[in-house]
């Protein structure tokens, strides 16, 4: 068996450099069709890397009463963060709002008219992280329902927009991958049959002195 398989190697090797140019054809051929092929993979993985990044950046900001004591804020963030649908759950004080926002302005190299007044007029809030954006009606109902929120912002127009280009890029991405993955598949079948083909006589040949098809 050893025997038979050092001898069929070395036919080949022998077949391969006797038609050369073919031969180096077809192996280039077929390294760059399975490299274009690994490559849109790879790029692909990180689409959806990237798209998932995104979605995770939606989240849920209510507003919560200032009336609300630290007491019962944290016991209502213990409670958000229990639902299936939360995957984290911050709480910004007013204090914290107030900074990010001198932060962002800035930033923007505009004017922090918060110093003109004599109070913090932000609100402490709760920031909530959705395992999926898909699940945001389900949270915003929650935090409504609960008397500490005063607010939670409409963030629905905005979800709407990322689900849908999330969900065209994943599929597109899909489809491509699909019709790229069959050209591949078609020019390496047509590679190889042209390799046999060029071939052909010297398979007959074989054949003709006893050579058996696994040969």
């Amino acid at each position: 068996m050893i025997r038979f398989l050092a001898f069929s190697l070395s036919r080949a090797w022998q077949g391969f450099w006797r038609n050369g140019a073919m031969s180096l054809a077809a192996t280039a051929t077929m390294t760059l069709m399975l490299l274009l092929l690994s490559g849109f993979f790879i790029v692909q993985n990180g689409l959806l890397a990237g798209l998932q990044f995104v979605e995770q950046k939606v989240e849920v900001v209510a507003d919560l009463r200032a009336t609300a004591s630290d007491a019962e804020i944290e016991q209502l963030r213990l409670r958000i963060g229990a639902l299936p649908e939360v995957r984290d759950v911050a709480f910004v004080s007013r204090e914290a709002a107030l900074q990010r926002f001198q932060e962002a302005r800035a930033a923007q190299g505009e004017e922090d008219l918060t110093s003109y007044l004599d109070a913090n007029p932000l609100h402490a809030s709760l920031e909530v992280k959705l395992r999926d954006p898909s699940d945001f009606a389900a949270v915003t109902d929650a935090l409504r329902a609960d008397p500490l929120v005063e607010r939670v912002k409409n963030i629905t127009d905005l979800v709407t927009r990322v689900l849908t280009v999330t969900e065209f890029l994943r599929t597109a991405g899909v489809v491509i991958l699909a019709i790229i993955g069959a050209i591949v598949l078609f020019i390496i079948i047509n590679t190889i049959r042209l390799a046999v083909v060029a071939r052909a006589e010297e398979i007959e040949v074989m054949r003709l002195v006893g050579a058996s098809d696994a040969f």
